[in-house]
């Protein structure tokens, strides 16, 4: 984290926001250009972070690209992290990755270890089991975010490269 950088944060992880709480405890100083969607809980997070003294602003996460030659990183977690090095995360995960590479901006993936996932997904159609029996609106709920749109995953285990994620977690399932 660099002095006075700015970061635009998708999705709800409580590994990103006591991640950020610590950080601003440690003297850093940032803006946090939150992203809000649909039936979310961005107001409350945005609450959070400023009761924390943190500078907090939201913003549609479809405006992304209004805001992508001021920021200097995206910040996400993740619902799951596949074997190749993906991620599974909120539906827009993608899509806002694509816009960080176009770009040439730093998409980090902020997540414990306990959510690593012994699955493949190659596509986002392999999501469609999923999404079809979770969404009420059959619109989808999660995306998949291919390991070529990651910059770097931070983990409790350590920080990989989106390749170097497959190493740990056959290390973690199969007892290597």
């Amino acid at each position: 984290l660099n002095y006075d950088s700015k970061i635009f944060v998708y999705g709800y992880s409580i590994d990103v926001i006591y991640s950020l709480i610590y950080a601003r405890k440690m003297g850093k100083t940032f803006t946090v250009y939150l992203a809000t969607g649909e039936n979310d809980d961005s107001d409350k997070i945005c609450e959070i972070l400023k009761k924390n003294d943190i500078d907090c602003k939201l913003v549609s996460g479809i405006s992304i690209m209004l805001y992508l030659k001021d920021i200097n990183f995206i910040l996400t977690g993740a619902d799951a992290i596949c074997e190749n090095g993906g991620i599974i995360n909120k539906v827009g995960t993608h899509t806002i990755s694509v816009c960080a590479k176009q770009y040439s901006k730093p998409f980090y993936v902020l997540v414990s270890s306990l959510k690593f996932l012994k699955k493949y997904i190659m596509e986002q159609k392999d999501l469609n089991i999923f999404n079809t029996k979770y969404s009420a609106t059959n619109n989808g709920i999660v995306d998949f975010t291919p390991p070529e749109f990651i910059t770097t995953f931070f983990t409790d285990k350590g920080i990989f490269l989106p390749y170097a994620i497959c190493d740990e977690i056959i290390k973690l399932f199969y007892d290597i």
